[in-house]
């Protein structure tokens, strides 16, 4: 009957990059992921500072960058980022956009964007939560052991040393990504960076 055809219809599950959507919501109904609310209403560009959604909007994937200029393994790995979400943006340039937070200790030290860093940044206030707010991005030893808490992302995605990069799902926010760069003790006793092939992304 066409009652019985009603019920079969309501039977219907949604599901959102794999997650079964909210009971009563379709995939239409489902509002796109807030980038202001991770991550505050503005980043710095080289332009000076843009809102955070201009910025991210009708990106496929948003790549977190946990990073210092204070950090020689974070240095040392900026040429290779630079490079390979450079080809990234040439083949498409709605892919991926990648957010640099700072970890810096010093202010003095966050170089900002510019031709070594030339993605969208977090200011470093609110990286650092130098202001009296609760930082966001990933808070190194020496300032938690003066009483400094960890910064509410760097906890959110288990950041434990830096580099790291987290990769996220353009619209929904969800990780796509992440624990794919390793700090791990070289032949001769420095710290290297490993990089995990079969965790990051293709």
């Amino acid at each position: 009957s066409d009652h019985t055809r009603c019920d079969k219809v309501g039977d219907v599950r949604h599901f959102i990059n794999g997650d079964l959507a909210p009971t009563g919501e379709s995939a239409l109904a489902v509002q796109a992921h807030s980038w202001t609310e991770l991550l505050g209403p503005t980043l710095q560009t080289e332009q000076g500072e843009k809102a955070t959604e201009e910025l991210l909007k009708g990106k496929t994937r948003v790549a977190l960058l946990f990073a210092g200029q204070d950090c020689p393994f974070c240095r040392s790995l900026q040429p290779w980022i630079n490079d390979t979400v450079g080809k990234v943006k040439v083949s498409d340039p709605s892919d991926t956009e990648l957010v640099y937070l700072s970890s810096d200790v010093k202010r003095e030290t966050f170089a900002g964007v510019s031709a070594a860093q030339p993605f969208p940044a977090m200011p470093y206030d609110r990286a650092q939560g130098t202001t009296g707010a609760s930082p966001l991005g990933f808070v190194r030893k020496k300032l938690r052991d003066e009483g400094k808490p960890q910064g509410i992302l760097g906890q959110k995605y288990g950041v434990t040393v830096v580099p790291a990069v987290v990769i996220l799902d353009g619209h929904s926010g969800k990780v796509l990504h992440h624990d794919f760069l390793n700090a791990v003790d070289g032949e001769d006793g420095a710290i290297e960076v490993e990089f995990k092939e079969e965790l990051a992304p293709p």
